[in-house]
């Protein structure tokens, strides 16, 4: 997940100052970001199941109850905006041909909120610097 977080601190503001106006992605591009995509939805089901150190007991918690209901409470809500794919979903699903067909004067700006959207995944880039400060902590300890 780091390397992943490092390539798209990269790769989503090259693609969204340089590729904001294209209106049909190409299909290698779909087919990466949709990877993308698909191993973030697989981080969310494994945050479920990812135990956390307590910081009042500095115990282990492992009790998955507990550990969703931390999640839930925590990154989730960002991380699940993140995976969802909102611009292929408003400028190539069956829904944007319906948005199409029907003249919606506020498509564009639907689908240039859909892009920005994307910024979404570097919200997950704070999430692993907690991480790697969490990990110098215990080793200078």
């Amino acid at each position: 997940m780091a390397w992943l977080l490092c390539f798209l601190a990269f790769y989503i503001p090259f693609r969204v100052c340089f590729y904001w106006e294209e209106a049909v992605e190409s299909k290698s591009v779909f087919i990466l970001e949709s990877t993308f995509d698909a191993i973030f939805a697989f981080d969310i089901i494994f945050n479920f199941f990812t135990g956390y150190v307590d910081p009042v007991t500095s115990t282990i918690v492992t009790q998955p109850k507990l550990i969703a209901k931390k999640y839930l409470k925590g990154f989730f809500l960002v991380d699940l905006l993140a995976t969802i794919p909102f611009g292929y979903i408003l400028t190539q699903s069956p829904v944007a041909i319906v948005n199409k067909f029907g003249k919606l004067g506020r498509l564009p700006k639907l689908i240039k909120f859909a892009r920005a959207t994307r910024f979404l995944k570097l919200l997950r880039i704070y999430r692993l610097n907690d991480f790697i400060m969490k990990v110098e902590i215990q080793v200078r300890s």
